[in-house]
């Protein structure tokens, strides 16, 4: 404010001092007004007449003068006693500027109070001086002698005091005009000299407010814009030098300059977390205004490296716990004291903002690219083109150190495969955007997953054991035509397929570009929520029956429909009832699931996997074979290929336990040598009430066809995740293991239910009561043996049994099944029949007529039961029983082709068969005994 006060007092010197010339005119026009003062002007002294006699005209010219002269001197009297009192004061030093400018300076002030002012000391002068001279007039002494002398010359001079009056009233209004035009003048200047003074006042309020306007601007991010403000107001500015509060205001430009700068490259960083083309534009253009281009393609490599070390730390950081958090902690630091609860959702997040930063720099390569007609912008185009190597590179490593600082040894499975998973999304971005193939990464995880893969399935191989040791083998409920493509852990392979193709096109269409693609617009996260859903939701949702046949299609192209098992006459048809699957079945097939998944994930697996695979179905076949095949063993045929397929699965495990192998802790039981699991307390098989355990058997049975099945179904699978370096070894231990044991489950099929079979009748006793027949009898009877009610009577209770089990059992017993019962069954009780006919000693023409009697019988009871027709293995008994009535060459040939019947049935024959000579009847027993 003292400052303003200055400078206004100068600018009232100023103005004091070029209008001084003007007010001397006035003074001296006033002064010679007063100097020359007609002697009619003068107040008379006395009352005498005048001496000269006056017209009428000059009385009436001079009466209104006079008048004028009265009015002005009262008016002079006022204006000499509004003068201050300090002007009468006898003082040398007295300054009347001084006190005049010190009066003002204690009002507001304004031009008007200023002009009144000055009008009020220019009258007060005027006055006093005129008054000063009116006074020497009068006190003059000469004055009386001279007027004497002028009467008498009065006469002369007339004429020129008529001429003086004229030059008085014209120099009168000629002072009048003179001063009025000087006043207009002295106002338009003071009006032009106070606008430039507002307009400069004006001028330097808006460089302040630019100043805030420019902060404002780059703030909001036009950073063009504030450039431009910034370069009009500095230019504006240099014309203002003389003013301080300006240069203030260039000082702060530089400041803002340095802002600006700052917040590029802030803006800068922001993009390279979320890019936005329009902040971009005016990050660009703003580097273009300033012509500094040439390093721009250099902030941008700093910019997005320190965005995916900043950002990758910060989930790192997100994800520890609030005593572990330090500032100061390296990456490797943080990593190393991560909680492995934590690890896949960090892969998760890690990925997601890593590729954010990558689909901004694309976002910036895309800007640049379609910026054809900037040859700066091209530059930049070409430099970051090369650098995205660079970038994927710094990436690749932020990933490396979190791999390398797991122990995926106490990881869950699936946390292992969203980790696998997540790597293997990151070097298809990296492959297919970036031209960049991180072969380290791949073999670290490799590395930890080969080792993973052991430990695990050692796990699945003791869960699996553990499962079939307390498996009740209850009926466990899946939809109709349920197949292992069904389950979640196999909804991969349609997304694998989706991949493979989309991946496909983007090689045809990258082969068009000269390798060179960028992420497009409509590009979605692949580590984002919504993909994670809409993945997870294609995974899992519901299927209707179309869909499951597409199930199958989604696996790769050489997945054939089921083609194993067809000639098998006892496969269920189409439309036959729920497939009988044990708990421990399902979770069979959700363990092959899991490991051609992670083999998906990780093509090196699969010399691990496939094997992996063949030993958990194994071990599951044999460990069913086990528990209800050798229960009642002893009643059953011996089936060779069977027996050859279990021995070299026992002989394998076995191996296993002696050697170091990872499935080492399954085989060392508490008993000792014992491999395969036991049945659990709660299943009864050993009652004849329930069949031997019939339910609980064919449960069994179904379950090991069906996974027979769904491993004949997913070849194709496994066979398409074969390594070229691998497949000819693995494909040799799948052809044995699909040629030789995977077509055992018919075999194993038998065996269990013959297990039971063999045990449904009373099997001993009827061989007792049929041997005890005689049939050596002259004459033949009418009525039939007492054993063929005892079998009637075995095979009605077999019957009701097995209708108990088909109509309230807990399992969906099929027709199919229901006849492989009762074909078993009645193999076991004609075989019986057999042995006791080949028992019974000599037997006549008539006996063996009595035996062809009863088995008719037995036929014909036996086939409203069981509902077959013709009765299965009904030649076994009636050939045998025929045989006897062959002539001598007739019943050697027939032995001869008939190995179904053991040498003691066949001595047993020969000995009956009186028409047979003693030498024919040695040479046929040596030829058995061979």
């Amino acid at each position: 404010m003292e400052r303003f006060k200055q400078h206004i007092s100068g600018r009232i010197s100023e103005l004091a001092e070029q209008f001084s010339s003007s007010n001397d005119v006035k003074v001296m026009l006033e002064t010679m007004n007063d100097r020359f003062l007609s002697p009619y002007d003068i107040p008379s002294t006395s009352d005498e007449p005048p001496p000269l006699a006056v017209s009428s005209h000059t009385v009436s010219q001079n009466s209104t003068p006079k008048k004028n002269i009265t009015s002005k001197v009262s008016e002079e009297n006022e204006i000499i006693d509004s003068i201050d009192a300090a002007y009468f004061i006898d003082n040398d030093e007295f300054d009347a500027i001084d006190y005049e400018l010190k009066k003002l300076c204690d009002i507001d002030m304004c031009y008007e109070d200023i002009q009144r002012e000055r009008f009020r000391l220019k009258s007060q002068h005027t006055v006093v001086s005129k008054k000063i001279s009116t006074l020497i007039m009068q006190k003059s002494s000469s004055y009386t002698n001279q007027v004497g002398e002028m009467e008498n010359i009065r006469e002369e001079v007339n004429s020129v005091v008529d001429e003086i009056i004229g030059i008085r009233k014209a120099l009168a209004l000629a002072t009048d005009q003179t001063r009025t035009c000087l006043g207009l003048i002295a106002n338009e200047y003071k009006k032009a000299s106070l606008h430039k003074l507002k307009t400069t006042l004006t001028t330097i309020k808006s460089f302040h407010e630019a100043e805030t306007r420019i902060r404002e601007t780059i703030q909001e991010g036009n950073f063009p814009l504030a450039i431009q403000m910034l370069i009009e107001t500095q230019i504006q500015a240099t014309g203002y030098g003389q003013f301080n509060c300006v240069n203030d205001i260039l000082s702060k430009m530089v400041e803002l300059s340095t802002l600006l700068e700052t917040e590029l490259a802030t803006q800068l960083s922001t993009i390279a977390v979320v890019f936005d083309s329009e902040k971009y534009r005016f990050v660009f253009t703003a580097y273009e205004m300033l012509e500094k281009t040439d390093h721009v393609a250099e902030k941008l490599l700093n910019v997005f490296t320190d965005a995916i070390e900043t950002t990758t730390t910060a989930v790192v950081m997100d994800k520890m716990k609030e005593e572990d958090r330090k500032d100061d902690a390296t990456y490797t630091s943080l990593c190393l004291k991560l909680d492995g609860e934590q690890a896949s959702t960090t892969f998760r997040e890690m990925g997601f903002v890593l590729c954010r930063s990558f689909h901004s720099y694309h976002k910036v390569l895309q800007y640049h690219n379609s910026e054809s007609s900037s040859d700066a912008s091209q530059k930049i185009y070409k430099s970051l083109l090369a650098t995205r190597s660079d970038i994927f590179l710094t990436a690749t490593k932020r990933l490396l150190t979190l791999v390398e600082s797991r122990d995926f040894g106490t990881m869950k499975f699936d946390h292992i495969l969203d980790i696998v998973d997540s790597i293997n999304r990151f070097n298809n971005i990296g492959k297919t955007y970036f031209a960049c193939d991180q072969e380290k990464l791949a073999e670290s995880i490799e590395k930890r997953i080969e080792i993973y893969f052991d430990r695990y399935h050692n796990e699945r191989m003791e869960e699996l054991s553990m499962f079939i040791e307390n498996e009740s083998f209850t009926l466990c409920p899946v939809p109709f035509q349920f197949t292992i493509f069904d389950l979640q852990d196999f909804e991969f392979l349609k997304e694998s397929r989706q991949e493979f193709d989309n991946f496909k096109n983007k090689e045809e269409l990258r082969g068009d570009h000269d390798n060179i693609e960028l992420i497009p617009n409509d590009w979605q996260n692949p580590f984002c929520q919504a993909a994670i859903r809409s993945r997870l939701q294609s995974s899992y949702s519901q299927k209707s029956s179309d869909e499951r046949s597409c199930s199958t299609s989604s696996a790769p192209e050489n997945l054939k429909s089921q083609e194993s098992f067809s000639d098998d006459p006892l496969d269920e048809p189409v439309s036959g009832p729920l497939p009988n699957l044990c708990n421990t079945a399902l979770n069979l097939l959700r363990f092959f699931g899991r490991y051609l998944r992670m083999t998906a994930l990780l093509p090196t697996l699969c010399s691990k996997s496939a094997p992996a695979i063949i030993d958990l179905y194994e071990f599951f076949f044999a460990s069913i074979c086990c528990i209800f095949g050798s229960e009642g063993a002893e009643c059953v045929g011996r089936i060779q290929r069977l027996v050859t397929c279990l021995d070299g699965i026992s002989k394998k495990f076995s191996k296993d336990k002696e050697g170091n192998s990872p499935f080492r802790k399954v085989f060392q039981k508490d008993n000792g040598d014992k491999i395969y699991p036991s049945l659990s307390p709660a299943v009864q098989i050993a009652f004849i009430d329930n069949l031997y355990g019939a339910c609980e058997r064919i449960i069994a049975v179904s379950s090991i066809e069906f996974v027979a099945r769904q491993l004949d179904l997913i070849r194709p699978v496994i066979e398409s995740l074969l390594l070229e370096d691998v497949r000819d070894s693995l494909s040799i231990s799948l052809d044995m293991f699909y040629t030789q044991v995977l077509p055992c489950q018919a075999d194993a099929k038998t065996l269990i239910i013959d297990a039971s079979a063999s045990r449904c009748l009373r099997l001993k006793s009827l061989v007792e009561s049929v041997s005890s027949v005689k049939w050596d009898i002259g004459e033949l009877k009418s009525d039939h043996n007492p054993y063929v009610e005892q079998l009637i009577q075995d095979y009605e209770l077999f019957a009701i049994r097995l209708r108990t089990i088909k109509e309230s059992g807990p399992v969906n017993l099929s027709s199919s099944m229901e006849r492989f019962f009762w074909d078993r069954t009645i193999y076991y009780s004609f075989k019986a029949l057999v042995q006791g006919y080949g028992d019974g000693g000599k037997c006549s023409t008539e006996g063996r007529a009595l035996m062809q009697l009863d088995f008719q019988n037995i036929l014909l009871k036996l086939e409203p039961l069981c509902g077959v027709k013709p009765v299965p293995h009904a030649g076994f008994v009636d050939g045998y029983i025929k045989a006897y009535y062959l002539p001598e060459n007739g019943l050697e040939q027939w032995i001869k082709t008939h190995s179904e019947y053991s040498s003691k049935q066949l001595s047993s024959l020969l000995g009956a068969a009186a028409h047979v000579s003693k030498k024919a009847r040695l040479r046929i027993l040596d030829a058995l005994k061979d």
